[in-house]
């Protein structure tokens, strides 16, 4: 019978860093759901602001789904470079999170590709709503509003 009880270091490890994966995993959602809504408000916000042009685009004869297209593009161009310089950053960064992650590489393709993927589905869940809303304005009142 051995004097003191042998455990693997492993085992008085591991719940530190399971607790330290759930918190950024937590953080990481937080943070997704604020771009979300920032993403959605910066949107709004430039598509009210350009109600009168988009009023005039109407007035000559665009398409509804025209003008759907014109803010979705603009909402997922941004957010494809925000992307980009983001994925730039992480990578430039990611030697000094390794030491804090449990069970992947910090520079781990599937991980950067799902990431990205993610907020360019909610920049277009972000850009939709609002050009709908500008699709369907009527352009006389739009005219008129400003």
């Amino acid at each position: 019978m051995p004097f003191i009880p042998v455990k693997p270091y492993e085992s008085l490890i591991a719940p530190e860093k399971r607790s330290g994966a759930i918190m950024f995993t937590a953080f990481g959602l937080l943070s997704l759901i604020m771009a979300a809504i920032g993403v959605y408000g910066v949107l709004s916000f430039g598509v009210t602001q350009r109600t009168p042009e988009l009023g005039i685009r109407a007035a000559l004869g665009a398409l509804p789904a025209n003008v759907l297209r014109l803010i979705v593009s603009a909402g997922l161009g941004t957010a494809a470079l925000g992307v980009a310089v983001g994925s730039i950053a992480a990578l430039l960064l990611s030697g000094r999170i390794e030491p804090l992650l449990f069970e992947t590489a910090a520079r781990d393709p599937v991980a950067f590709a799902v990431a990205g993927g993610v907020l360019l589905a909610i920049a277009l869940t972000a850009s939709v709503i609002p050009a709908a809303r500008a699709a369907r304005t009527d352009p006389l009142r739009a005219l008129r509003t400003h």
